[in-house]
This record gives structure tokens, C-alpha cells and sequence, in this order.
């Protein structure tokens, strides 16, 4: 575990170099009043709200012209965070509580998703020697994963904390899992199918291919699986620093996406059509089964509750979690950790 931890930090230090002295994120954030550069993990569909406020031109509506990078990973994103060169990033809650026991001032002001949101699928002959199915119990799906090589995003990545945090919680040990940091989608269903990993998986996508190929079966689905108190996992954050000099432009993007969310809720068949464009690289049964994902997974408001918040914090101080930040624990003061304003109808 403490391997792990000193891996995550070596990452994020390394990243952080090469984002600044590679131009990944190169320029002034705060260059131009009413333009923003928004940094995401990856283009993935827990996105989805971003890329319908882009394709319905929510974001002009509001007066306001949106820059994405994908950067390629959490770890990347928090290396352009730290930086200070993008105006917000949208990531996993866990990097953002990883910041901010770095003493980094990062604050919340929106979350997009409040459930983990990854899918796992193992080798169809793998699942079939173990005898899981899709609706087999979830803690038999949880045990089978032991001892198994699993494709994620990168080490130290939301992908690989959701799940192990899943796994510990019903007794299998993630440490006794290969974790195989493979990043692009096509890359980890790739993988499986040549039988290079036993399980693949990360946002909605290669597992949902995997299983629509045949080649997989779907082991681990947040959306369905995940119960108990919801909470934030998918969150908008920026520095205290960019809160402070670009509020204005921060409220237009928290305003903009919430209108998304609702579009998104009430029309999900015009808002999958909008970015269907967006997901070629998808398989149409992937792309909707996806799609379906984020709608069970989509907040009914943007904004962040304490009672969210401090769900997410007692998730984020679990006996698995904590030992990957070396036992310190997040900090469950609200009032410094989020910002209601930005979004206050």
C-alpha cells in the first residue's frame, strides 16, 4: 500500500513537470475575461452534461466561450491544476481531496456525477470458469476479482481507487490484483480481447464494448451496483486563487452545465443524439448503454450538499482510501472545501 501511495505522489510530481515543461498547459488562465479552459480526464461520456452545453451552445448562451483539454488522466489534470493554467478541471473527487491534503487550494463548486463512475468487464471465459455472470451476487463479482490483472487509466487514477475501494470493502484484498495502467479506451478493450488482462475497465465505455463484442461480461456496474448515501464522485473544482479572480466566468460555466443536466435529464434521447458525434469511437449499443449510465448517475442539482459532502468525505477516510494517502484524512470542513455561490439560482 505505502508502494502505492509513493507511486500516486511520484506521478503527480512527475506529471506536473511535464505538463509545464512540455506546454500541455501552457498560458494564463485568467488571460481573457469571458473564456475558460476547462482541463477533463479523458473524453469519456461521464462528461456528458460538457458536451451538450458545447454541441446546444449552452455556454454562449450564457456569454461564455469554453477551451477543453483532455488531458489524459486525473493525475494530469491535477498537474495543470496545481500549475495554475486552467480555469476549473472536471475529475474524480478523489484527486481533489489528494490536493487538498497536499495543503493545495483546490475548492469544489459542482459535481456531474454521484455515483462511481466506472464498469468493469472480465473475459467472457474468465467469468465462465469462475461462474459469474452479470447477475450474479455483487460481492461474488467483487471475489472473483481477486488475484485478477486489471486494466485501468493510469495508477493511482479515480478508476483504480473506485474499485479497489469496492474490493476491500467485501474482503478481497486489491493489492493481491495486477493494476495495468493502459489509459486510451480502444487501448484497455484491446487488451481483453487479446487476453493481455483478465478485467477492463474505466468511465463508461470499454467494458460496455467488451460485453457488446462478446468478449466480456460485465462484472462491476457503479450505476446499478453502488448503494448507501450518495455523494459527489465526478466533481468541477478550481483554486482558490481562480475562485477568487474569475468568479464571474465560473458561475457562467456552473450555469451553463446546469442547464445541460437538466436538458439532459428531461430530453436524454436529444441530448444522446446532440453528442453522438462526439463517440465515434463507440459501438451504438456501447454509446447507449453508456449514455444510460450517466442518466442513473446524474445529480439532481449541480451544486453540492453537506450532507453530499460529508458522504463523499467518510468514503473518501475508509480504512483502503486513507492508506493510499499514507493515513492523512480528508478534511471534512465544508464551508473551505466547496462553494455554493458559483450556482446559486
Amino acid at each position: 500500500m505505502r508502494k502505492t501511495a509513493k507511486c500516486f505522489k511520484a506521478v503527480v510530481a512527475a506529471l506536473m513537470l511535464a505538463a509545464l515543461s512540455t506546454g500541455l498547459f501552457a498560458g494564463s488562465a485568467s488571460a481573457q475575461t469571458g473564456s475558460v479552459r476547462v482541463a477533463i480526464t479523458s473524453k469519456s461520456l461521464i462528461y456528458a452534461p460538457l458536451y451538450v452545453a458545447l454541441r446546444k451552445g449552452m455556454f454562449e448562451q450564457h456569454g461564455l466561450k469554453v477551451e477543453v483539454l483532455d488531458a489524459g488522466g486525473g493525475t494530469k489534470v491535477a498537474a495543470g491544476m496545481a500549475g495554475g493554467s486552467i480555469t476549473a478541471a472536471m475529475m474524480a473527487i478523489d484527486h481533489v481531496f489528494a490536493g487538498t491534503t497536499r495543503d493545495q487550494k483546490w475548492v469544489m463548486f459542482g459535481q456531474l456525477m454521484n455515483k462511481e463512475p466506472y464498469s468493469f468487464a472480465m473475459r467472457k471465459d474468465l467469468a465462465e470458469k469462475k461462474g459469474i455472470t452479470a447477475s450474479s451476487p455483487y460481492a461474488d463479482r467483487l471475489k472473483a476479482l481477486e488475484g485478477t490483472t486489471i486494466a485501468v487509466s493510469t495508477l493511482g487514477s479515480g478508476t483504480q481507487l473506485g474499485l479497489g475501494a469496492a474490493m476491500a470493502s467485501a474482503g478481497v484484498p486489491p493489492e493481491k490484483s495486477k493494476w495495468i495502467p493502459i489509459g486510451d479506451p480502444i487501448a484497455i478493450l484491446t487488451a481483453l480481447e487479446h487476453e493481455q488482462v483478465d478485467v477492463a475497465g474505466r468511465a463508461p465505455g470499454p467494458a460496455e464494448m467488451a460485453v457488446d463484442r462478446g468478449v466480456g461480461v460485465m462484472v462491476v456496474d457503479f450505476s446499478k451496483d453502488q448503494t448507501g448515501k450518495l455523494y459527489p464522485t465526478i466533481v468541477m473544482a478550481t483554486t482558490a486563487a481562480q475562485l477568487r479572480d474569475r468568479a464571474n466566468d465560473l458561475r457562467k460555466l456552473t450555469l451553463a452545465l446546469r442547464s445541460a443536466m437538466t436538458f439532459t435529464r428531461q430530453h436524454p434521447d436529444e441530448a444522446a443524439s446532440a453528442i453522438r458525434q462526439d463517440f465515434k469511437f463507440m459501438d451504438d449499443k456501447a454509446f447507449k448503454d453508456g449514455f444510460a449510465f450517466d442518466l442513473r448517475a446524474l445529480p439532481e442539482d449541480i451544486l453540492i450538499s453537506k450532507d453530499e459532502f460529508d458522504a463523499a468525505v467518510a468514503h473518501n477516510n475508509s480504512p483502503y482510501l486513507l492508506k493510499q494517502r499514507r493515513g492523512v484524512k480528508v478534511s471534512d470542513n465544508y464551508g473551505e472545501a466547496v462553494d455554493v455561490t458559483l450556482g446559486a439560482k
